[in-house]
Protein backbone atom coordinates (compact mmCIF):
# COMPACT_ATOMS: atom_id res chain seq x y z
CA UNK A 1 0.00 0.00 0.00
CA UNK A 2 1.35 3.38 -0.79
CA UNK A 3 2.12 6.07 2.05
CA UNK A 4 3.28 9.55 1.79
CA UNK A 5 4.39 12.00 4.33
CA UNK A 6 3.87 15.64 3.50
CA UNK A 7 5.66 18.74 5.71
CA UNK A 8 4.16 21.76 5.69
CA UNK A 9 4.53 25.36 7.00
CA UNK A 10 1.65 27.54 7.10
CA UNK A 11 3.64 31.09 7.27
CA UNK A 12 7.05 30.58 5.43
CA UNK A 13 8.26 34.00 5.97
CA UNK A 14 7.17 33.86 9.96
CA UNK A 15 9.12 30.85 10.07
CA UNK A 16 12.31 32.15 8.05
CA UNK A 17 12.69 34.99 10.50
CA UNK A 18 12.41 32.48 13.94
CA UNK A 19 14.92 30.19 11.68
CA UNK A 20 16.95 33.41 11.71
CA UNK A 21 15.91 34.81 14.96
CA UNK A 22 14.92 32.01 17.29
CA UNK A 23 14.94 34.66 20.09
CA UNK A 24 11.61 36.14 18.49
CA UNK A 25 9.98 33.21 18.70
CA UNK A 26 7.89 34.16 21.97
CA UNK A 27 7.48 37.48 20.80
CA UNK A 28 4.48 39.44 18.12
CA UNK A 29 6.43 39.38 14.95
CA UNK A 30 5.31 41.17 11.41
CA UNK A 31 7.06 40.64 8.20
CA UNK A 32 6.52 43.15 6.44
CA UNK A 33 6.70 43.82 2.54
CA UNK A 34 6.95 47.63 1.38
CA UNK A 35 4.55 49.85 4.09
CA UNK A 36 2.26 46.00 4.37
CA UNK A 37 2.36 43.43 6.67
CA UNK A 38 2.63 40.12 4.44
CA UNK A 39 2.79 37.82 7.53
CA UNK A 40 3.08 37.23 10.60
CA UNK A 41 0.53 38.96 13.12
CA UNK A 42 -2.31 41.47 11.89
CA UNK A 43 -0.93 41.02 8.23
CA UNK A 44 -2.74 43.26 5.79
CA UNK A 45 -2.77 46.01 8.29
CA UNK A 46 0.33 48.95 7.42
CA UNK A 47 3.09 48.95 10.09
CA UNK A 48 1.46 52.28 11.49
CA UNK A 49 -1.99 50.51 12.09
CA UNK A 50 -0.44 47.63 13.37
CA UNK A 51 1.49 49.45 16.01
CA UNK A 52 -1.10 51.36 16.85
CA UNK A 53 -2.85 47.51 17.81
CA UNK A 54 0.10 46.37 19.37
CA UNK A 55 3.03 48.37 20.84
CA UNK A 56 4.86 45.57 21.58
CA UNK A 57 5.19 44.69 17.82
CA UNK A 58 8.71 43.19 16.64
CA UNK A 59 8.64 43.76 12.94
CA UNK A 60 11.26 42.30 10.31
CA UNK A 61 11.43 42.74 6.29
CA UNK A 62 10.57 40.12 4.36
CA UNK A 63 13.54 38.23 2.92
CA UNK A 64 13.21 35.82 -0.08
CA UNK A 65 16.92 34.92 1.08
CA UNK A 66 15.48 33.41 4.10
CA UNK A 67 12.39 31.78 2.55
CA UNK A 68 14.68 29.94 0.06
CA UNK A 69 16.90 29.11 2.71
CA UNK A 70 14.22 27.54 4.77
CA UNK A 71 12.87 25.61 2.15
CA UNK A 72 16.22 24.10 1.51
CA UNK A 73 16.22 22.80 5.14
CA UNK A 74 12.96 21.51 4.60
CA UNK A 75 13.80 19.34 1.57
CA UNK A 76 17.12 18.67 3.65
CA UNK A 77 15.17 17.05 6.12
CA UNK A 78 12.98 15.11 4.15
CA UNK A 79 15.89 13.95 1.90
CA UNK A 80 17.36 12.84 5.43
CA UNK A 81 14.68 10.26 5.61
CA UNK A 82 14.25 9.54 1.92
CA UNK A 83 15.81 10.23 -1.53
CA UNK A 84 12.23 9.96 -3.28
CA UNK A 85 11.11 13.56 -2.37
CA UNK A 86 8.63 15.88 -4.12
CA UNK A 87 9.15 19.93 -3.22
CA UNK A 88 5.76 20.82 -4.92
CA UNK A 89 6.09 25.10 -3.80
CA UNK A 90 7.08 26.86 -1.19
CA UNK A 91 6.58 25.69 2.78
CA UNK A 92 5.53 22.31 1.23
CA UNK A 93 7.55 18.89 0.75
CA UNK A 94 5.92 15.13 0.26
CA UNK A 95 7.57 11.96 1.09
CA UNK A 96 7.34 8.55 -0.37
CA UNK A 97 7.49 6.10 2.32
CA UNK A 98 8.43 3.02 0.54
CA UNK A 99 11.18 1.22 1.94
CA UNK A 100 11.30 4.03 4.88
CA UNK A 101 10.03 0.82 7.27
CA UNK A 102 13.20 -0.96 7.52
CA UNK A 103 14.69 1.68 9.46
CA UNK A 104 11.58 3.48 11.25
CA UNK A 105 9.32 0.37 12.08
CA UNK A 106 6.45 2.89 13.41
CA UNK A 107 4.68 5.67 11.28
CA UNK A 108 4.66 7.91 14.55
CA UNK A 109 8.60 6.62 14.99
CA UNK A 110 9.24 8.41 11.47
CA UNK A 111 7.16 11.40 12.38
CA UNK A 112 9.42 11.54 15.77
CA UNK A 113 12.55 11.25 13.86
CA UNK A 114 11.15 13.84 11.10
CA UNK A 115 11.06 16.41 14.21
CA UNK A 116 13.87 15.64 15.65
CA UNK A 117 16.09 16.76 12.62
CA UNK A 118 13.74 19.49 12.18
CA UNK A 119 14.32 20.86 15.52
CA UNK A 120 18.43 20.14 14.30
CA UNK A 121 18.13 22.70 11.10
CA UNK A 122 15.55 25.48 13.12
CA UNK A 123 12.63 24.55 11.82
CA UNK A 124 10.40 25.11 14.72
CA UNK A 125 6.23 24.80 13.98
CA UNK A 126 6.17 22.64 10.53
CA UNK A 127 2.90 20.25 9.99
CA UNK A 128 3.22 17.34 9.82
CA UNK A 129 0.85 14.07 8.27
CA UNK A 130 0.74 10.44 6.63
CA UNK A 131 -1.67 9.25 4.22
CA UNK A 132 -2.34 7.29 1.45
CA UNK A 133 -1.86 10.24 -1.21
CA UNK A 134 0.27 13.31 -1.26
CA UNK A 135 -3.22 15.15 -0.77
CA UNK A 136 -4.35 13.19 2.30
CA UNK A 137 -0.99 13.58 3.92
CA UNK A 138 -1.06 17.22 3.08
CA UNK A 139 -4.48 17.97 4.54
CA UNK A 140 -3.55 15.72 7.70
CA UNK A 141 -0.33 17.91 8.17
CA UNK A 142 -2.45 21.05 7.58
CA UNK A 143 -5.20 20.13 10.33
CA UNK A 144 -3.26 18.97 13.21
CA UNK A 145 -0.27 20.07 14.96
CA UNK A 146 1.86 17.14 16.30
CA UNK A 147 1.95 14.78 13.29
CA UNK A 148 -1.46 13.28 12.06
CA UNK A 149 -1.55 9.85 11.09
CA UNK A 150 -4.55 9.04 8.59
CA UNK A 151 -4.54 4.83 8.15
CA UNK A 152 -6.37 3.11 5.20
CA UNK A 153 -9.30 1.93 7.30
CA UNK A 154 -10.72 5.83 8.50
CA UNK A 155 -9.48 8.16 5.30
CA UNK A 156 -13.34 8.77 5.06
CA UNK A 157 -13.83 9.61 8.30
CA UNK A 158 -10.94 11.98 8.59
CA UNK A 159 -11.84 13.96 5.29
CA UNK A 160 -15.54 14.37 5.36
CA UNK A 161 -15.98 16.20 8.33
CA UNK A 162 -12.64 18.82 7.24
CA UNK A 163 -13.70 22.57 6.31
CA UNK A 164 -13.52 23.34 2.43
CA UNK A 165 -11.09 26.15 2.85
CA UNK A 166 -8.68 23.67 4.20
CA UNK A 167 -8.03 23.08 -0.11
CA UNK A 168 -7.52 26.75 -0.71
CA UNK A 169 -10.37 26.61 -3.27
CA UNK A 170 -10.43 29.25 -5.97
CA UNK A 171 -12.20 32.65 -4.25
CA UNK A 172 -15.05 32.45 -6.77
CA UNK A 173 -15.59 28.78 -6.65
CA UNK A 174 -15.67 28.62 -2.67
CA UNK A 175 -18.01 31.84 -2.62
CA UNK A 176 -20.51 29.82 -4.70
CA UNK A 177 -20.35 26.34 -2.97
CA UNK A 178 -20.89 28.15 0.85
CA UNK A 179 -24.08 29.78 -0.76
CA UNK A 180 -24.81 26.74 -1.45
CA UNK A 181 -24.50 26.16 2.27
CA UNK A 182 -21.26 23.57 1.06
CA UNK A 183 -19.07 23.58 3.63
CA UNK A 184 -17.09 20.96 4.19
CA UNK A 185 -15.26 18.25 1.77
CA UNK A 186 -17.68 15.53 2.75
CA UNK A 187 -20.73 17.94 1.15
CA UNK A 188 -18.58 18.22 -1.85
CA UNK A 189 -17.93 14.38 -2.31
CA UNK A 190 -21.45 13.72 -2.34
CA UNK A 191 -22.07 16.49 -5.46
CA UNK A 192 -22.50 14.71 -8.44
CA UNK A 193 -19.35 14.85 -10.74
CA UNK A 194 -21.40 15.87 -14.16
CA UNK A 195 -23.32 18.76 -11.68
CA UNK A 196 -20.13 19.89 -10.72
CA UNK A 197 -18.73 19.80 -14.31
CA UNK A 198 -21.90 21.61 -15.64
CA UNK A 199 -21.96 24.29 -13.25
CA UNK A 200 -18.59 25.64 -12.27
CA UNK A 201 -16.46 23.94 -14.78
CA UNK A 202 -12.98 22.14 -14.57
CA UNK A 203 -11.65 23.76 -11.32
CA UNK A 204 -14.78 22.13 -9.52
CA UNK A 205 -13.61 18.89 -10.34
CA UNK A 206 -9.97 19.04 -9.36
CA UNK A 207 -11.39 20.39 -6.08
CA UNK A 208 -14.27 17.35 -5.63
CA UNK A 209 -11.08 14.61 -6.50
CA UNK A 210 -8.92 16.32 -4.19
CA UNK A 211 -11.85 16.49 -2.00
CA UNK A 212 -12.09 12.50 -1.81
CA UNK A 213 -8.53 12.48 -1.20
CA UNK A 214 -6.92 12.04 -4.94
CA UNK A 215 -3.81 13.06 -6.35
CA UNK A 216 -4.19 15.39 -9.41
CA UNK A 217 -0.96 13.79 -10.59
CA UNK A 218 1.51 11.04 -10.38
CA UNK A 219 3.96 12.03 -7.32
CA UNK A 220 6.93 12.88 -9.16
CA UNK A 221 10.56 12.31 -7.34
CA UNK A 222 13.19 14.61 -7.62
CA UNK A 223 17.24 14.47 -7.57
CA UNK A 224 18.52 15.16 -3.84
CA UNK A 225 20.01 18.76 -3.89
CA UNK A 226 24.05 18.52 -3.73
CA UNK A 227 24.21 22.83 -3.65
CA UNK A 228 23.58 23.68 0.07
CA UNK A 229 23.40 27.88 0.42
CA UNK A 230 22.24 30.26 3.30
CA UNK A 231 21.50 34.00 3.23
CA UNK A 232 20.56 36.76 4.99
CA UNK A 233 18.94 40.52 4.50
CA UNK A 234 19.68 42.01 6.98
CA UNK A 235 17.08 44.98 6.25
CA UNK A 236 20.11 48.02 6.54
CA UNK A 237 23.25 48.43 5.30
CA UNK A 238 25.94 46.12 7.38
CA UNK A 239 29.20 48.53 7.01
CA UNK A 240 30.97 47.20 9.94
CA UNK A 241 32.84 43.79 9.87
CA UNK A 242 31.94 43.22 13.53
CA UNK A 243 28.39 43.42 12.57
CA UNK A 244 29.16 41.72 9.46
CA UNK A 245 30.74 39.03 11.26
CA UNK A 246 27.44 38.35 13.77
CA UNK A 247 25.07 38.06 10.25
CA UNK A 248 27.43 35.41 9.23
CA UNK A 249 27.90 33.98 12.03
CA UNK A 250 23.99 32.74 12.04
CA UNK A 251 24.04 31.88 7.92
CA UNK A 252 27.05 29.42 8.37
CA UNK A 253 25.90 27.70 11.35
CA UNK A 254 22.44 26.92 9.63
CA UNK A 255 24.37 25.87 6.71
CA UNK A 256 26.91 23.70 8.72
CA UNK A 257 23.92 22.30 10.74
CA UNK A 258 22.24 21.26 7.17
CA UNK A 259 25.06 19.66 6.04
CA UNK A 260 25.48 17.99 9.17
CA UNK A 261 22.20 16.42 8.47
CA UNK A 262 22.87 14.82 5.18
CA UNK A 263 26.17 13.20 6.34
CA UNK A 264 28.30 15.58 4.45
CA UNK A 265 30.65 18.23 5.46
CA UNK A 266 32.22 21.85 4.29
CA UNK A 267 34.93 21.29 1.53
CA UNK A 268 35.05 25.25 0.03
CA UNK A 269 33.01 27.99 1.06
CA UNK A 270 31.93 30.85 -1.51
CA UNK A 271 30.74 34.14 -0.17
CA UNK A 272 28.60 36.29 -2.15
CA UNK A 273 27.91 39.78 -0.46
CA UNK A 274 25.50 42.43 -2.67
CA UNK A 275 26.60 46.24 -1.61
CA UNK A 276 24.72 49.25 -1.40
CA UNK A 277 25.96 50.31 -4.56
CA UNK A 278 24.31 46.97 -6.38
CA UNK A 279 28.09 45.10 -7.14
CA UNK A 280 28.43 42.14 -6.21
CA UNK A 281 31.11 41.11 -4.23
CA UNK A 282 32.55 37.32 -4.11
CA UNK A 283 35.18 35.63 -2.32
CA UNK A 284 35.84 31.77 -2.07
CA UNK A 285 37.33 30.56 1.55
CA UNK A 286 39.30 27.18 1.21
CA UNK A 287 39.78 24.78 4.12
CA UNK A 288 42.42 22.48 4.82
CA UNK A 289 40.10 19.85 5.73
CA UNK A 290 36.08 19.30 5.42
CA UNK A 291 34.21 20.35 8.39
CA UNK A 292 31.17 21.37 10.05
CA UNK A 293 32.24 23.73 12.88
CA UNK A 294 30.59 26.59 12.92
CA UNK A 295 32.99 28.90 14.85
CA UNK A 296 35.83 27.20 12.64
CA UNK A 297 34.20 28.26 9.29
CA UNK A 298 33.29 32.03 10.76
CA UNK A 299 36.85 32.56 11.90
CA UNK A 300 38.03 31.81 8.11
CA UNK A 301 35.63 33.63 6.32
CA UNK A 302 36.46 36.34 9.34
CA UNK A 303 40.04 36.49 8.32
CA UNK A 304 39.32 36.14 4.20
CA UNK A 305 37.32 39.69 4.61
CA UNK A 306 40.23 41.43 7.13
CA UNK A 307 42.70 40.88 4.21
CA UNK A 308 39.99 42.14 1.50
CA UNK A 309 37.21 44.10 2.71
CA UNK A 310 34.35 44.79 1.11
CA UNK A 311 34.09 48.33 -0.37
CA UNK A 312 31.24 49.20 0.74
CA UNK A 313 28.07 48.18 3.16
CA UNK A 314 26.52 44.66 2.14
CA UNK A 315 22.86 44.82 1.77
CA UNK A 316 22.65 40.85 1.29
CA UNK A 317 24.44 37.88 2.42
CA UNK A 318 24.81 34.65 0.62
CA UNK A 319 26.86 31.58 1.48
CA UNK A 320 27.55 28.72 -0.50
CA UNK A 321 28.88 25.48 0.56
CA UNK A 322 30.94 22.53 -1.58
CA UNK A 323 29.86 19.42 0.11
CA UNK A 324 32.87 17.04 0.76
CA UNK A 325 32.58 13.83 2.55
CA UNK A 326 33.31 13.39 6.40
CA UNK A 327 35.95 10.94 7.27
Amino acid sequence: MDRFASLCILDVPLTAAFRAEPELRSRAVSIVDGPTIVSGWLRGLTVAQAEAVRSDLVIRPFSLEGVNSAQAALIDVATSITPRVEASETGTVFLDLAGTDAIFPSERGLLAALQKRLTEVRLEGVRMGIGATCTIAWLAARWQHGGKIVSAHEQRRFLDPLPLDLLDPPEEIFDLLTRWGIRTLGEVRRIPTASLSSRLGEQAIWLARRARGQDLRPFQAQTPQRRFEEGSEPGFPVGDLEQLAFFLRGVIDRLARRLRLRGMAVRELWLELRLENGQNFARTVNLGAPTTEGPVLVSLVRLALEKDPPPERVERIRVIAIPGSVE
